[in-house]
């Protein structure tokens, strides 16, 4: 981290754990890693972070830097997180990606069955020697 921003790095992590999402968390867990099959392909990663509401709801979330585009980019990447993240929890969850520099949540709605057909074009693909 360069010293000369760390004002500015805490300024933007106070103003994250200030949010409506982060407020009266009751877990909270940090990279979380994954290693998981989903839909019979292999996926390794670690997740940002994953918090408990106080109602009991799970979320999860990842940080974005840049300006808010398309959720839909990150479909596959939500997908697959929220299918590892049920997992190791047992229970559902809620994604969220996190934009840092805005200040900007957006939960993420994420089509399953379109996103795992994709992924399957893709690997068919790739095994064919098509991409």
């Amino acid at each position: 981290m360069d010293p000369a921003r760390a004002g500015e790095y805490r300024e933007l992590y106070d103003r994250f754990l200030a949010s409506p999402l982060m407020q009266g968390i009751i877990r909270d867990h940090r990279e979380v890693p994954f290693s998981a099959r989903v839909n019979g392909f292999a996926f390794r990663g670690a997740i940002d972070r994953l918090v408990q509401r106080p109602d009991g709801a799970w979320a999860l979330i990842d940080y974005k830097t840049g300006t808010p585009g398309d959720a839909g980019d990150y479909a596959v990447q939500m997908a697959v997180y929220r299918h590892a993240a049920a997992r190791i929890l047992g229970d559902s969850v809620t994604p969220y990606l996190y934009f840092v520099d805005a200040d900007r949540w957006v939960e993420v709605d994420v089509d399953e069955e379109q996103v795992f057909d994709a992924i399957e074009r893709a690997v068919r693909g790739i095994e064919e020697g098509d991409l």
